[in-house]
Formats: C-alpha cells, sequence, structure tokens
C-alpha cells in the first residue's frame, strides 16, 4: 500500500489560527516520509500563515512545499497545487481541519479496496471557542434539520456508504487527465461539482463514516451568517456557471424555498388576509420544527434558545444568499450579452 508518491494539497488564505494543527496532524501519519509531500497554496495572506507554514517546513523531515497564488480563489489554488506537485495520488486536506493519524493510510487503503475514485471521511464538528453561540452552531450543523441528508456531517459509525460528494478526497492523479482539474470559474462548491464529474464519468465515491476529521466552523453568529449566505449565493452560480441542474442536489435549495415562501405569503397578505394567515403558519411550523430539533441537539454550554435562533439565521441567510445568486446571474448574463452584441 505504501509503494505510491502522495501529494497533500492545502489551500490556505489567513490561516493563521489553524495552519498549523491541521499540517501537524496530518505529519503524525503511519504513511512513508518519503513518499510524501505537502503542497501548501497560500493566497497572499495578510496574516502569518506562510511564516508559519515555513517554520514547519524547516523543523519537519518531510517535504514541504509552499507556493503562491496572487488570485486566492481555492480552486485555483488546488490546481496550482496539482500542477505543482509530483505524487502518483493527490490528496485534498484543509486547514480548518485536524486528522487522525491514519487519515491518509486508510483513504489509500479503502480507495484500492473500494475501487472507488474517491473516498473521504466525515467531519465531527468541533467548537472553536467553547461559547453558547458556538454550540449552538455545533448543533445546527449536526442536525438533520439543518443540514438536511448531508451524510457527511451526520453519520459517525458503519460500513463505507456510496454517496455523490464527500469532504476534501483522494484521487489518481492520472484521473484529472480524464475528467480536466477544479473548475476555477467557482469561488464554491468545486470539490461537489468535481464530484459530480466523477459521477458522470462512470466513477465511484464513498464515504467512510469511521473516520473522523475534527472540523471547526464558524464560531460566531456574523461569520456564520456570511458563510450561510456566500453558500447560498455559489449555490446558484454554481448551476449557471456550468450550465449542469445536476450540480447540487435538491437540499442545497430548500432554503430558497423557505425564504420565497415567506417573502411570497408576506407581500400578497398586504392584498389578501388569507396570505398572511398562510405567513404566520409558516412561521409558528418552522420554529416548533425548530424547537423539536434544538431539544434533540443535547449540546453543553448553549440553551434551546440559541439553537433555534441559530436555525433560522443558517436557513433563512443561506436562502437569502440563493436569492442574491439569482440576482448575480442575471448579471452576468446580461454583462455576457452586451459584451457579445459589441
Amino acid at each position: 500500500m505504501q509503494h505510491k508518491k502522495v501529494s497533500v494539497i492545502i489551500p490556505t488564505y489567513n490561516e493563521a489560527q489553524f495552519i498549523s494543527r491541521a499540517i501537524e496532524s496530518l505529519l503524525e501519519t503511519d504513511y512513508t516520509s518519503d513518499l510524501l509531500e505537502f503542497v501548501i497554496v497560500d493566497g497572499n495572506s495578510t496574516d502569518k500563515t506562510r511564516e508559519i507554514v515555513e517554520e514547519l517546513a524547516r523543523q519537519q523531515n518531510v517535504n514541504i512545499k509552499l507556493l503562491n497564488n496572487p488570485n486566492h480563489l481555492t480552486s485555483v489554488s488546488l490546481n496550482m497545487g496539482i500542477a505543482g506537485s509530483t505524487g502518483e495520488i493527490i490528496i485534498r486536506a484543509d486547514a480548518h481541519s485536524q486528522y487522525p493519524s491514519h487519515y491518509i493510510d486508510q483513504l489509500i487503503y479503502w480507495k484500492e479496496k473500494l475501487g472507488a475514485d474517491n473516498v473521504g471521511g466525515v467531519f465531527v464538528h468541533t467548537a472553536l471557542r467553547n461559547t453558547k453561540i458556538n454550540n449552538a452552531i455545533i448543533a445546527v450543523l449536526d442536525s438533520p434539520f439543518g443540514v438536511g441528508n448531508a451524510t457527511y456531517r451526520l453519520v459517525r459509525s458503519g460500513q463505507p456508504i456510496r454517496v455523490d460528494t464527500v469532504p476534501y478526497g483522494i484521487w489518481d492523479r492520472e484521473l484529472f487527465d480524464s475528467i480536466g482539474l477544479f473548475n476555477e470559474k467557482l469561488v464554491r462548491n468545486q470539490d461537489i461539482e468535481l464530484n459530480k464529474r466523477i459521477l458522470a464519468n462512470g466513477g465511484k465515491i464513498f464515504l467512510l463514516p469511521f473516520l473522523h476529521i475534527k472540523y471547526y466552523p464558524r464560531s460566531t453568529w456574523r461569520d456564520f451568517i456570511k458563510y450561510s449566505m456566500e453558500n447560498g449565493k455559489w449555490n446558484v452560480l454554481t448551476i449557471f456557471i456550468t450550465r449542469n441542474l445536476r450540480a447540487l442536489n435538491i437540499r442545497h435549495f430548500v432554503p430558497l424555498f423557505f425564504v420565497l415562501s415567506l417573502v411570497g405569503t408576506l407581500i400578497l397578505g398586504i392584498f389578501k388576509k388569507i396570505f398572511f394567515a398562510l405567513f404566520v403558519l409558516i412561521i409558528i411550523l418552522y420554529f416548533a420544527a425548530a424547537i423539536v430539533a434544538a431539544l434533540k441537539s443535547k449540546r453543553d454550554n448553549t440553551t434551546i434558545w440559541h439553537v433555534v435562533v441559530t436555525f433560522f439565521l443558517w436557513h433563512f441567510f443561506y436562502g437569502i444568499g440563493e436569492t442574491w445568486g439569482f440576482v448575480c446571474a442575471l448579471r452576468m448574463k446580461r454583462y455576457s450579452s452586451v459584451n457579445t452584441n459589441n
């Protein structure tokens, strides 16, 4: 199993708070160090990310390369990392995570055992700060009410599961020759879109529920709202840019339907009272479901109120982001039409 050279690619941008623990956890691997290289592609960080990586490169006996990506888009960084690496196997990692010591070995072993084109572990959401808000955010991301059927966020044990996407991933280098690299037009969802191409090409993707990745999500409501809106916006733009309705799943657009139902019934309620009654009913049903989900979450150092509010912020601003995504898509289409006509 340990005869192939492996390149671990980590895109970074202002990750000084996380990058050290991410790389150090990966360095604890049992994989042969002579067959392992790390390619850190940094997007012109303004904090001490680059200095930390350079210091780790001096301290460790494993090859650690640091590349610079002035563009700082993740998709561009990933493609630069692939181009600047030498491994037969490519593993994508993320600075916001911490990995078990057997992570690299397990990815390689199960990829070969399952005959898969990509395999990945599951997120164990971990609070960066032990605050009520941070723990409420963890509760939301651990809940089916919060994230739908996103298996990689919900399952923690069991046998490998055939899925449509996984966190991060592992690929044979030659795979990119047949299906192409990451789509550099995508600010978000580049991994999901790549996995869709793998499946369209007849490939197989498996989730490993027993391979746990500590993931540190946003820790404040402000950052979480911003994250929600960006995710929503790029769900719509991903479909617009790829011209592929199957680039994402229906679960990604449930928040859009929620926001449209709220806004639509509220506006129509100005003219007919029955629509305002429907608006109130939607609100009541939503918060009733949110309270039930919050009661099931059982998180320490938070409250039902914090979890319910976080559910609403997550869903509402995700849907707002998707609505804004349609506006951005129309602008892009109009701009493209004007340029074509000129």
